[in-house]
């Protein structure tokens, strides 16, 4: 493959490198696109060879003409980028490097590197500085650090952290034709396609068949796809000794969710990470499964379909969100105002079960900071419990439990200076206490 430079303009040639399988290019990578592109130079788009969870892919050939045809909607759009963003197929020449079968985003990277390097040979004292696009979700270091070569990655390149602002997944569109293709004329989907995608994609899509179904149950679409899973959240946090709750404000403030993708989700924990790690930025000390229920109920094309939803409560300390969007609110006002019973039920069970632990548990220590003092701790379990506790048997308990460590520190309190302590190793998994701890009595 040659490259065929653009022109550098400047001492400094910034490229930002956004891989993906692009299969296909939505309007959700053009978001991303929009985000970056005035802030580099160049835009460098790199398909990938294979998927990096097994997935079947459509060939690289097919691929590569529709993100052409993606670059072309996208051009048509902002014309003042034309000479802004270009495709490199560089992953069929990386494949040999390792036996897994895999294409690294350090190789790459490397490679992209190289290749911008030797173009700009001629153009004395011009620095290639390249970047990685990435989503919020593979930012978080408990992701990226899995990342092949990781730690080498953030030295030797810059990282930006986009989001797709068009929440558009090609899951979507592949789902959308396997499902209505047979069923609809080209009219209606290519209207509904360019919803998700650009109109001379769209149009490839429907000209050549791409993603349609091809026998009774359609490709990538399984028994198991036909029940919809939903994860609901209750994600807990203490903020001026109220029990509090994460909603999300665009949503009427509902109560976060994951929708099970049965073509990317290994396990439920990937789905339920999602929006976790999209509303806090990180993933919280505890969260339980609280209920599972089922129900078939009309979609809003008066179809019926089966749910089956999952119902889940998380525990956090820390209450500066990742997510702009969203926002803390009382439990006890979520519960008076909002309008949905079955979140409302939900909420109900959650809170239910996060008092009945925290009768017999150490749960409720998740909702503290990482130094508090004992009376800070017993204040949040009466918040959680609703009731008084009797000072001298709650620290007695919480001493004589082990999960306490006095970090040698001292909190100058309204009397006298409190000590502070901290979760011990062995605090990790909750503690089932041998008594139930009881309220204060008189």
């Amino acid at each position: 493959m040659e490259y065929l430079p653009k022109n550098f303009n400047s001492p400094i040639h910034r490229v930002a490198v956004f891989g993906g399988s692009f299969d296909p290019p939505t309007l959700g990578h053009q978001s991303v696109i929009e985000q970056v592109i005035t802030k580099v130079d160049e835009i460098v788009l790199v398909p990938s060879l294979a998927h990096a969870f097994g997935k079947k892919l459509t060939p690289l050939s097919i691929r590569l003409e529709m993100l052409r045809l993606f670059i072309a909607d996208f051009v048509e759009v902002h014309p003042e980028f034309k000479n802004k963003i270009q495709i490199l197929n560089i992953e069929p020449e990386l494949i040999h490097l390792h036996s897994t079968g895999y294409v690294y985003t350090y190789d790459v990277l490397e490679k992209i590197e190289k290749i911008y390097q030797t173009a700009a040979k001629n153009h004395l004292n011009v620095k290639i500085e390249l970047s990685f696009i990435i989503g919020p979700d593979l930012a978080n270091p408990t992701i990226f650090n899995r990342f092949y070569r990781a730690n080498e990655i953030t030295k030797k390149w810059s990282i930006i952290v986009a989001e797709q602002m068009l929440s558009i997944r090609s899951t979507f569109a592949r789902n959308y034709l396997a499902e209505h293709a047979l069923k609809h004329s080209n009219k209606s989907l290519i209207l509904q396609l360019q919803t998700m995608l650009g109109p001379r994609v769209s149009a490839d899509i429907i000209q050549h068949k791409r993603y349609y179904p091809d026998s009774p149950i359609p490709p990538e679409i399984d028994l198991f796809s036909q029940i919809k899973i939903k994860l609901d959240l209750a994600i807990f946090s203490i903020q001026n000794n109220d029990l509090c709750l994460l909603v999300n404000k665009e949503v009427s403030d509902e109560l976060p969710y994951a929708l099970i993708d049965t073509q990317e989700d290994k396990q439920l924990e990937d789905a339920l990470n999602r929006p976790i790690l999209d509303q806090l930025g990180y993933l919280p000390g505890y969260y339980e499964q609280v209920m599972t229920q089922g129900n078939r109920k009309n979609n809003t094309n008066n179809v019926k379909e089966w749910w089956l939803i999952i119902t889940y409560f998380c525990l956090t300390s820390k209450i500066k969100l990742h997510n702009p969007m969203s926002k803390w609110v009382k439990v006890s006002d979520f519960m008076t105002q909002a309008t949905s019973n079955d979140q409302k039920n939900s909420l109900t069970l959650c809170v239910e079960r996060l008092k009945n632990k925290a009768s017999y548990t150490s749960i409720p220590c998740y909702l503290a900071l990482e130094l508090f003092t004992l009376s800070e701790l017993q204040k949040i379990y009466e918040i959680v419990l609703g009731y008084k506790l009797e000072k001298k048997s709650f620290r007695r308990r919480f001493i004589d439990s082990g999960l306490l460590e006095d970090t040698g520190q001292i909190r100058k309190a309204n009397h006298r200076p409190a000590q502070l302590f901290k979760l011990s190793d062995r605090s990790h998994a909750p503690y089932y206490f041998t008594r139930i701890i009881e309220g204060s009595r008189g």
